[in-house]
């Protein structure tokens, strides 16, 4: 009888490593998306404040409006003027030289929201990922802002 297992840990210690390598690319996959969820993230903030600077003039001067805005309230918002602005700023900016498409946009009395979406490609490419996604990640983000008198 053989008692002899010398040579086992050479395919568990391969397997174990190659392991190791694919998590620790995964996690560069990972960390490089979150960090692109933030630039899409600011991205979509200055699009909000962007729209949210578009007064409606005609009711901010009522009467009603201007001492609720004296009192600490909040500022009425051209949602047409807004849309535009949104549109405009997001037109003009990109997630790693992709584009980024608005995918929602309410606009209440005082209130812009704003929701984007983009697509980068990851750092270390998975055939099988390629083949499920076409190796392009999505990103989306949501962010709301409001017009508010400076105290």
């Amino acid at each position: 009888m053989w008692n002899s297992e010398s040579g086992s840990l050479i395919p568990l210690t391969s397997g174990l490593f190659l392991l190791l390598l694919i998590l620790s690319l995964g996690l560069v996959n990972l960390s490089d998306s979150f960090l692109a969820k933030r630039e899409l993230i600011q991205i979509a903030e200055a699009s909000a404040q962007a729209g949210t600077h578009n007064l409606a003039l005609q009711s901010y001067y009522e009467s009603s409006a201007v001492d609720s805005v004296q009192g600490g309230g909040r500022i009425p918002i051209d949602c047409a003027a807004a849309e535009l602005s949104v549109n405009e700023y997001v037109r003009n900016s990109a997630l790693r030289g992709a584009a980024i498409s608005i995918t929602g946009f309410a606009c209440h009395d005082n209130q812009v929201d704003v929701m984007l979406r983009s697509y980068i490609t990851p750092i270390v490419s998975f055939p099988i990922f390629v083949e499920i996604s076409g190796g392009r990640i999505p990103i989306d983000a949501a962010v709301s802002a409001i017009s508010i008198f400076g105290q």
